[in-house]
């Protein structure tokens, strides 16, 4: 989402950002050529219990994007969860009484007509669903709110570019480690509609319901589930990564903020939050609300993408370093040159910073930084 400035800009100035920008978007654009993406044939699923089907809204959707090449983490697989609940295997997922758990689990509070899911879940679902062509998906509804954060804490255009950067490098790697963890391992997970519908999972513990649906809908009241395996989810994948990248920039889980959403089916909601992670982690559990996810699905996804998050927070963007004190610039007063100082490292450009008076008594400081 853009960050609207009130800040006026000569000619020049606006020419030198549009090469910039231009620069950073060839680059870009050269990086990513044959990163692995492009797909390679239709991913129709398969008919045998447990695995991934078409559901109503096609074949598996970019099932070679777990394959693409990482903007910030080493491989796609360095954070692949370990499965739901531990296995690895759909021989041995369906008879457990975890599997059973998490379908009934979903099949009480994610129908369309259920009778236990509160008012409040069901606004929450469709806040944070956005997987409708023509809405900002998940990862713009969190620009958005990052957008907002920003907003208050008063971000320079500079502190903007690297948190933006960070969030966006970070929710890019998290699409190819749920990507990675849908389609290319032995768990690529059928939807809870087709677990709830289908009879023959072998488990004594789930009973079938041929005309269960999801809370989830289109324009048209409609419902439906997403065209890809359910486990792990996107939404708390990306919302994982997300929430660990903006905890880790601005140094706190702790920050109270209002949001919007453009989901056409909640079009004037806003949700209020007083923590990161609260956002994080309504926004996973919104999905098995909304019928289209299971519990576990949400919980590893929002560890997976946390987890992919810290390694780019960690080795990617790092704040500039100097082995000694570099001059940054001279300020008039000592409060000025603190508050300049404060900033750089706030918003992750220095590490440290010191301001030395010029002369005495000339109230004039050198800001050094390192």
């Amino acid at each position: 989402m853009p960050i609207r400035l009130n800040v006026r800009c000569t000619a020049a100035q606006r020419a030198a950002g549009t090469e910039v920008g231009q620069k950073a978007a060839a680059a870009m654009i050269a990086a990513r050529q044959n990163d692995g993406s492009a797909p390679a044939a239709p991913y129709t699923g398969s008919t045998q219990p447990g695995y991934w089907r078409p559901t109503g809204t096609g074949n598996g959707a970019t099932p070679e994007w777990g394959k693409a090449k990482p903007f910030g983490i080493a491989s796609s697989t360095q954070f692949r969860p370990a499965g739901p609940a531990g296995h690895t295997l759909m021989s041995t997922l369906l008879p457990n009484k975890a599997y059973a758990d998490q379908v009934n689990d979903v099949k009480s509070l994610g129908g369309a007509a259920s009778t236990t899911r509160t008012a409040d879940q069901s606004t929450a679902a469709l806040f944070w669903a956005n997987d409708l062509d023509g809405t900002y998906k998940p990862p713009g509804q969190f620009f958005d709110h990052t957008q907002i954060l920003s907003r208050q804490h008063g971000l320079t255009v500079a502190g903007n570019a690297k948190l933006f950067a960070l969030t966006a490098f970070a929710m890019a790697d998290a699409g190819v480690v749920a990507w990675d963890t849908k389609y290319q391992t032995d768990t690529d997970l059928w939807r809870p509609e087709s677990a709830i519908r289908l009879d023959g999972d072998g488990n004594a513990g789930t009973t079938a319901d041929p005309n269960w649906q999801p809370l989830s809908q289109d324009r048209n009241g409609n419902h439906f589930s997403p065209a890809f395996p359910a486990y792990v989810s996107g939404h708390a994948t990306f919302a994982g990564a997300w929430a660990k990248a903006t905890q880790d920039w601005f140094g706190t889980d702790q920050i109270t903020w209002t949001a919007t959403t453009e989901d056409p089916n909640a079009l004037g909601v806003t949700r209020t939050f007083s923590s990161i992670s609260a956002a994080a982690t309504e926004n996973a559990v919104g999905r098995v609300w909304l019928g289209v996810h299971y519990r576990w699905d949400g919980t590893g996804g929002v560890s997976a993408g946390a987890n992919a998050a810290a390694y780019t927070s960690a080795n990617r963007l790092k704040p500039n370093a100097a082995a000694d004190w570099t001059k940054y610039e001279d300020l008039h007063n000592l409060a000025g040159c603190q508050e300049v100082g404060k900033r750089l490292v706030a918003e992750h450009r220095w590490t440290s910073y010191q301001c030395t008076q010029v002369q005495f008594p000339n109230p004039d400081h050198t800001l050094y930084v390192k």
